[in-house]
């Protein structure tokens, strides 16, 4: 089968939905699958690093163009207008024929998907909003929420199958590897606010930890390529032989592995850790991790403060006190997170058996 997959990187976007499409690449190519990557040169791209990771990418001239009335909220993510987009994007599916094309952006909906149907099989959509129309035939939302069965109803067509919730998150190899472990005390903290940071949240996770007397406790942080504060942060601290940094790593799961608790956002790493056990201290860097943040919290699976600008490094160094003074909290995070994830490879062989099908179910 031919899969092509559009989504993109930029300092704007971050780079979580490439990385989340890689690993559905990476896990696709091991049941042979040839897949291709389209992708717009926006600034902070990754368009090499796809390369790198041995997946062709078909690159969209980076633009920034004005776009009068955006039809979601998020359109001016893709540089242009979405007519323009799908037609540039129509340009390379006339090459190729995909039997699937999977689609992860946010500036992207169903008129967008309209314009394409007529070069493509199927259409997989990856989504996490929920706010917007699909025409699709497979949607997936690897997100917790309370309601979300019922979120995209009248969001997609009755033909659409719908894979919903964490036991279909997208684990990159490294995860899936590494074994999950029950925290028990708090002596290691991992930093990590994805791949650009715009907000510079780890900066205040490095003042909470300072704030901690114990001298047992050390960190890891890791800054992504993309973060404009990396080389300020590291000379800041260098002299703290607590804290350790690591810039864009291919290594997170023994990072995380080695964790006892995590200083976070929101996000598709949420369920990176989740799988490995690992509690979280989250703040929220964008509206669309609220709900989930609170979905979780309420269920008692992370320790959430709020929002960015709500949460002060006083805040953060008090929940760490209170994880060490209190193991069991920490523990009871760590079990409900796996709990969170049981199945999971049952039910990802399922999606993949469902997506592989060649049955076109084009419109």
């Amino acid at each position: 089968m031919n899969v092509v997959i559009r989504a993109d990187a930029s300092v704007q976007i971050g780079t979580g939905h490439v990385m989340r499409c890689l690993t559905l690449a990476e896990q696709l190519k091991e049941r042979g699958t040839d897949v291709a990557f389209i992708c717009r040169e926006h600034e902070g791209h990754l368009c090499e690093f796809i390369r790198d990771k041995g997946f062709h990418v078909f690159a969209l001239p980076g633009k920034d163009v004005k776009i009068n009335e955006p039809r979601n909220t998020h359109e001016k993510w893709l540089g242009v207008p979405q007519e323009r987009d799908a037609a540039e994007t129509i340009e390379v599916l006339k090459t190729i024929r995909p039997d699937l094309l999977i689609v992860d952006h946010y500036g992207i909906d169903h008129i967008w998907e309209q314009t394409i149907r007529p070069y493509v099989h199927n259409i997989m959509v990856i989504d996490d909003l929920a706010d917007r129309p699909h025409q699709c035939d497979y949607l997936l939302d690897q997100n917790f929420y309370e309601q979300m069965n019922r979120r995209y109803d009248a969001l997609v067509p009755r033909h659409c199958s719908l894979f919903l919730g964490p036991k279909y998150a997208l684990l990159r190899k490294e995860f899936r590897q590494t074994d999950t472990r029950v925290r028990n005390q708090l002596n290691h903290v991992l930093v990590f606010f994805g791949g650009s940071d715009l907000s510079n949240e780890t900066a205040r996770a490095l003042q909470a930890i300072q704030h901690i007397k114990s001298r047992t406790l050390t960190a890891d942080v890791v800054l992504g390529k993309n973060n404009p504060y990396k080389d300020e942060l590291k000379a800041r601290y260098a002299e703290d032989e607590r804290i350790h940094f690591h810039i864009h790593v291919d290594y997170m799961a023994r990072l995380m592995n080695r964790a006892d608790v995590c200083i976070g956002a929101g996000g598709s790493t949420t369920w990176e850790r989740c799988y490995l056990g690992l509690p979280t201290i989250m703040m929220t860097v964008a509206k669309n991790q609220e709900e989930i943040a609170r979905d979780l919290s309420e269920n008692g699976i992370v320790h959430y403060l709020g929002k960015k600008e709500d949460v002060t490094p006083e805040m953060i160094a008090q929940s760490l006190e209170q994880l060490i003074q209190h193991p069991d909290q920490l523990r009871q995070y760590s079990q409900k997170s796996v709990k969170l994830m049981e199945k999971k490879e049952m039910h990802m062989e399922n999606l993949f058996q469902t997506i592989l099908q060649k049955g076109d179910h084009s419109h």
